[in-house]
């Protein structure tokens, strides 16, 4: 399973192994980060905020499609 850290610093959030745990933005092959592209955060979005943006997402799943797949994530501290 995926888990996802909110950090104070950032919009951004960091999704982790819950299996691993989150060790913090640290090196290694054990740290638990779980890299998530671009195009996945895309296909987890319902749209975008933005006119502009929301236009190109539009055309983009128009011309290639959206195949989304049922997911047992949970953000962190989502209650079990």
């Amino acid at each position: 399973m995926v888990a996802e850290r909110v950090e104070p610093w950032t919009y951004l959030k960091f999704p982790y192994l819950k299996k691993v745990g989150w060790k913090g933005l640290t090196p290694g092959k054990d740290n638990g980060i779980y890299q998530a592209t671009p195009l996945s955060r895309l296909n987890a979005a319902d749209g975008m905020a933005r006119p502009a943006a929301q236009e190109a997402y539009e055309e983009m799943y128009k011309t290639f499609g959206k195949n989304r797949y049922p997911t047992s994530w949970r953000p962190t501290g989502a209650p079990d």
